[in-house]
């Protein structure tokens, strides 16, 4: 049953509990508490420390054993690039300028410091998630993914270091893997806010996902991004998805 948290320090300790006592089997307590997380989000948006907190849980979760980590590491990831949706949509709104990851909260006005600061902490976590790294790490992918969507859904704030963008022409390169869903979404959303669409280099890249991929999601997705951009028209995304359908038997077979 779900316990009613009213304070995020309760959650985590119960997570923290969770890991030091990790199961063999099906971990139904780190599923509860994933499903929980909602109880108590709004708290890590409003308060950098309690911020802090969920994010050092979420470091040591990534390098703990136990069942249902992966699965509680990728929910709360997904609530973060949420929540982060939100922040960005009131900053929008109240004119807020861009800032670089990198700048002094001091200057930034005081009624927007604390959002800008939640999508600063937020942000470097994500691109430390990009980096990390261990052994037979069953949400490596998906872990990275998530990650460009937080980053994604925190465009409107930050400033994000061209480290990022490097990452992602990576990822993008290799056509393959989990962690090409979220760089798309970053795409779709970060060149969707640029005037003059997709720059030649990340076109290229682009189009090199479409034809290396055996999966027609991430070919469309792909396509997408330069659509919706302004770089391609829907008629040539047609026909370069007819292309890479012959070129993989699709709908042949049962394909």
């Amino acid at each position: 049953m779900l316990k009613r948290y009213r304070k995020i320090e309760s959650w985590l300790a119960d997570v923290d509990h969770c890991l030091k006592h990790p199961s063999r089997g099906e971990n139904d307590d780190l599923r509860m508490l994933a499903h929980g997380f909602y109880l108590v989000e709004d708290q890590a948006v409003h308060d950098v420390g309690r911020l802090r907190m969920l994010i050092a849980a979420l470091e040591k979760l990534r390098e703990g054993k136990g069942a249902g980590r992966a699965a509680f590491e990728e929910r709360v990831m997904g609530r973060l690039a949420y929540l982060a949706t939100g922040v960005c949509g009131e900053l929008c709104e109240a004119g807020f300028a861009l800032r670089a990851l990198s700048a002094s909260p001091d200057e930034v006005p005081l009624a927007q410091r604390s959002a800008f600061v939640f999508l600063q902490e937020l942000c470097r976590y994500a691109i430390d998630c990009l980096a990390f790294s261990r052994p037979r790490d069953t949400l490596a992918g998906r872990r990275r993914s998530c990650a460009f969507e937080i980053m994604a859904s925190s465009l409107g704030g930050v400033e994000l270091p061209e480290s990022v963008f490097d990452d992602l022409k990576r990822i993008l390169k290799s056509a393959r893997g989990n962690s090409i869903y979220g760089a798309l979404v970053f795409c779709e959303t970060y060149y969707g806010l640029q005037p003059d669409g997709v720059p030649d280099g990340m076109k290229d890249v682009l189009l090199c996902v479409v034809d290396k991929t055996e999966s027609r999601g991430l070919a469309v997705g792909a396509l997408s991004v330069l659509v919706e951009a302004g770089n391609i028209s829907e008629f040539e995304a047609l026909d370069r998805i007819d292309d890479w359908k012959e070129r993989n038997n699709y709908g042949f077979w049962g394909g």
